[in-house]
């Protein structure tokens, strides 16, 4: 299949694989008068130890490998349970390929660079779990998944994950207001020989009787090509994230917020766009103060770690 024929599937790989993507905006933070631009924040206390950094850290070249067809095949039959028609998915704009497989709705991608996603097709509103795993067994259950996909040699050398968090997927409100739960999702963070890795996200979606909806592997395939010179200091990061020349975030953020923690990072993009490399970033975990002075929902942001030019 080809670039002009594929951007339905496109769209479909995007939101089963679950790619967080922001938008990175350049904006001057505060007016003349002190006033808050969109963008920066007013108070932004640092609640965390800055991190103890290295002058270098290995660089990451991401290594591209053709998916091989009998390859591909036999992960759908042997850890998804499914054959099903062959197809390819190719950008020759970023020359990023992929491979997929489908059978009456259920489709496992494997792109060059060695990221993955699956779907069984199941779920939305009108998917109502009888039997929906609590969240302890959910977290077992996709645990004991994660481990038969290392097992099998898709998570490629030197990557480990580590549990982050279970909630649900889909919610929709019924009778009387009542909220339904569709699915569970089960993240978890990667990390590649200890260091973490922004943007690459892991998790397993899970239905009715412990079923396993989706997944999605957003690793690379890489291996170290020399060292990355750190040239921003964790105290530059601070400010330049309060700021706001530098974000992620797709709208303005809080006005009063915490930094809960921060550290060092590879990045990913999609698995869509050619990355060549890695870059660094830190990587940071916030907290809004509400106006009573109590914390809000935990959210992410980071700044590029070194001034080579960056791009999300």
């Amino acid at each position: 299949m080809k670039k002009g024929l594929v951007l339905g599937t496109l769209v479909l790989v995007a939101c089963v694989i679950g790619l967080l993507v922001g938008l990175h905006q350049v904006i001057t933070p505060f007016g003349s008068d002190g006033s808050l631009i969109r963008g920066g924040y007013k108070e932004l206390a640092v609640d965390c130890p800055l991190p103890q950094v290295p002058l270098s850290i290995p660089c990451l070249k991401v290594v591209y490998q053709d998916v091989a067809p009998n390859g591909i095949r036999g992960v759908a039959e042997g850890i998804f349970g499914f054959t099903g028609n062959l197809g390819e998915i190719t950008d020759t704009e970023n020359d990023v390929g992929c491979l997929y497989i489908e059978n009456s709705g259920q489709e496992l991608w494997m792109f060059s660079s060695g990221s993955i996603g699956y779907t069984n097709g199941e779920g939305g509103p009108t998917y109502m779990p009888e039997n929906l795993p609590s969240y302890e067994q959910a977290k077992e259950i996709a645990e004991n998944f994660i481990q038969k996909i290392d097992a099998s040699g898709l998570i490629p050398e030197n990557y480990s994950v580590r549990f982050k968090d279970v909630g649900p997927s889909e919610i929709s409100i019924g009778a009387d207001n009542v909220q339904v739960i569709h699915s569970l999702s089960v993240s978890f963070d990667l990390f590649f020989n200890g260091v973490e890795i922004s943007g690459g996200d892991v998790h397993v979606r899970i239905g009715d009787n412990g079923e396993i909806l989706a997944f999605g592997g957003m690793w690379r395939r890489v291996e170290e090509d020399g060292n990355i010179t750190i040239t921003v200091t964790p105290q530059e990061a601070v400010e330049t994230l309060k700021s706001g020349s530098f974000s992620t975030l797709a709208g303005p953020p809080p006005q009063k917020a915490a930094i809960k923690s921060m550290e060092l990072a590879y990045h990913l993009k999609s698995p869509f766009e050619k990355q060549d490399s890695l870059p660094l970033v830190y990587l940071f975990q916030i907290a809004p103060i509400n106006e009573d002075g109590s914390e809000g929902k935990l959210y992410g942001d980071i700044v590029p770690a070194t001034d080579e030019p960056f791009t999300l």
